[in-house]
């Protein structure tokens, strides 16, 4: 089996509809991309209770050229865990993840696998997106070219914290333990506690080319309409 370059990890809770779309459109991308056989889609399910169980159940029916993972932790364990629980369990080098509603464009895979191989030695990579629809404003200004921020005064100078998009965010895997990353549950952005922890010893790769679009209203708004 060839090894994962890339998982993208999804973390949800009662949102299959979401989930569905995301699956469907991820699946397209994928599929078409050169990088498949390196690429793990996975999916940690945080104990929902509408028909995600079905959506999934039906999409590891279909026939893939990627590795298609499913976890659905036994108990709601939150989402700072359910985080940390997608690393945890999944088997690439680095680990995207994922909102399970943010739209990832075409060139998007490709784009990133070409970027991981090309800069193997990073410890995390951001990237860029669009924060509203109308792809009129981005995180970072955009370019094609990659950026290498070599500590965290650089990252920061470049990204200003726009790493607070989960989506943004790439880990490599072996740089975080399982207390890494349980260890600022309940703070807030504990993933941006990851990527400081990282940057004490790795460069971090900054993907300045908009590799995905941001999607409203997303998941807290939802969590409040359903309330």
């Amino acid at each position: 089996m060839q090894k994962i370059l890339l998982s993208i990890a999804i973390p949800t809770f009662n949102r299959s509809q979401k989930l569905q779309s995301q699956l469907d459109s991820l699946n397209k991308v994928i599929s078409k991309s050169r990088f498949n056989k390196s690429i793990e889609l996975l999916v940690s399910d945080n104990f929902s209770d509408d028909s995600t169980s079905e959506v999934l159940n039906n999409f590891l029916a279909l026939e893939k050229n990627y590795l298609f993972t499913v976890n659905k932790n036994s108990e709601n364990l939150g989402a700072d865990r359910n985080f940390g629980i997608t690393i945890i369990k999944s088997s690439g080098k680095f680990v995207w993840i994922l909102s399970d509603d943010d739209l990832v464009h075409s060139s998007a895979i490709n784009f990133i696998c070409e970027s991981l191989v090309d800069n193997k030695e990073v410890g995390f990579c951001f990237v860029n997106h669009y924060v509203n629809e109308e792809k009129n404003f981005s995180a970072i200004i955009p370019s094609d070219e990659n950026y290498i921020a070599r500590n965290y005064e650089e990252f920061i100078s470049k990204v200003m914290f726009a790493e607070s998009m989960i989506s943004s965010c790439i880990f490599k895997k072996s740089l975080l333990s399982k207390e890494d990353l349980l260890k600022y549950v309940g703070e807030g952005y504990l993933y941006m506690y990851w990527v400081a922890k990282i940057m004490q010893s790795k460069s971090a790769l900054v993907i300045q080319k908009t590799l995905f679009t941001v999607i409203h209203p997303g998941v807290k708004e939802t969590r409040q309409a359903s309330k």
